[in-house]
């Protein structure tokens, strides 16, 4: 997703989206307060419509976005201010279903009694499981999304340093999936 200042109309910026998959323009508006840090997520993600679902859980927006629009959305959203990542995880949704990378990013602005939080949820399949990363926005994912590798296989692109941090590199499976073995092992017991 590329996004193009159009021009300014009563407090709305418009813009033009363009999915960089496909090359379509779309026009939406996104309201401009007069400061940039003022402006809601809610607002940020209504004119996108390859945002999937968004709906509020706890009180904080959660955001699907389709695997490759994830870098894109994530440099707008540290450019309106979301530069605090909180957390990254990643999970299998199903059995031979989809992997999920999640990142719960949040602004500070006025205190730390009133932070905005967003939640951002990226799936892949499980066949292919790749998505970009986004480590170049947040240097704070180097080992997060090096973790989400080693124990889910989730291959981020253009990871600099993507290389197994808990597990040996010899080992061929990955301990988090819902279709994960254990190998046979035999449990120590404390002599009395």
């Amino acid at each position: 997703m590329c996004v193009f200042p159009n021009d300014q109309t009563k407090g709305f910026d418009q813009f033009l989206v363009r999915n960089t998959r496909t090359g379509n323009y779309n026009q939406g508006l996104l309201y401009q307060p007069p400061s940039t840090s003022e402006i809601p997520p809610e607002t940020f993600f209504n004119y996108n419509e390859k945002c999937g679902r968004d709906k509020k859980m706890q009180g904080h927006l959660s955001v699907w976005l389709v695997k490759h629009e994830l870098h894109s959305t994530a440099v707008i959203l540290y450019a309106y201010g979301y530069n605090y990542l909180c957390s990254q995880c990643a999970y299998d949704v199903a059995l031979g279903g989809l992997l999920a990378s999640v990142y719960h990013l949040m602004r500070i602005e006025y205190g730390v009694d009133q932070p905005k939080e967003v939640c951002i949820k990226v799936f892949s399949p499980m066949s292919n499981p790749r998505i970009s990363s986004v480590f170049g926005v947040w240097k704070s994912l180097d080992f997060l999304e090096r973790e989400s590798y080693d124990m889910l296989g989730i291959s981020y692109e253009n990871h600099p340093r993507l290389n197994r941090i808990l597990i040996f590199e010899s080992w061929i499976w990955r301990p988090l999936r819902k279709d994960y073995i254990a190998p046979n092992f035999y449990e120590i017991q404390d002599a009395h």
